[in-house]
């Protein structure tokens, strides 16, 4: 299957690291967000290679009929529930090949040149991915986004939980911050 290209905004990437929360060999990925004239195109091509491969598998096993496994995509919904009018395309890499193998994505910047930057939410991304069709009896015919690489059009870099951009300001100012270090008794201190 020749690979394919989506543009988009990444939605909770895990690009330049793999998330380990569901896999302890750890999975690239990323949700990229379409608007929906052009999720709509993507969804079409898709949906005919899905179909294709469902009609080649029930030929193979012999059945007029076999599942069919959700898509790789869902219509985004906001805080409140309600649809925003994009949809979610989800792409993903094992970080290990099932021979034991480490694999990552390609990461570029818009002039094609390696990247290590931390890739955020919002970054606009153009994604290069091959649709990859399987199936398991339990959950029928499916599909799976296989991310091959990822160039960076715009970076909003992740900072992480403890990154915060404050400036000095007047007001409130802790009593520590007027002590400095050599000035605190840490033998007296009782833990």
């Amino acid at each position: 299957m020749p690979t394919m290209k989506a543009r988009g905004l990444a939605v909770y990437p895990h690009l330049n690291e793999p998330d380990t929360k569901f896999n302890e060999d750890g999975v690239y990925q990323t949700q990229l967000q379409l608007d929906a004239e052009a999720g709509e195109k993507l969804i079409a091509v898709l949906e005919k290679i899905l179909d294709d491969a469902y009609k080649a598998e029930c030929k193979e096993k012999k059945k007029p009929k076999l599942k069919k496994a959700d898509l790789p995509f869902t219509e985004e919904v906001d805080e409140e529930g309600e649809l925003t009018g994009n949809i979610l395309f989800r792409f993903k890499m094992p970080a290990k090949t099932k021979r034991g193998l480490e694999q990552r994505p390609v990461l570029v910047d818009s002039k094609v040149q390696p990247m290590t930057e931390n890739i955020g939410s919002g970054s606009q991304l153009l994604i290069e991915f091959e649709p990859y069709t399987w199936f398991v009896a339990a959950l029928g015919v499916g599909m799976t986004l296989r991310l091959r690489g990822v160039q960076v059009l715009e970076l909003v870099e992740y900072k992480g939980s403890g990154h915060c951009s404050f400036e000095a300001a007047e007001g409130f100012e802790t009593a520590s911050a007027s002590l400095k270090t050599d000035e605190v008794n840490f033998e007296a201190t009782d833990f």
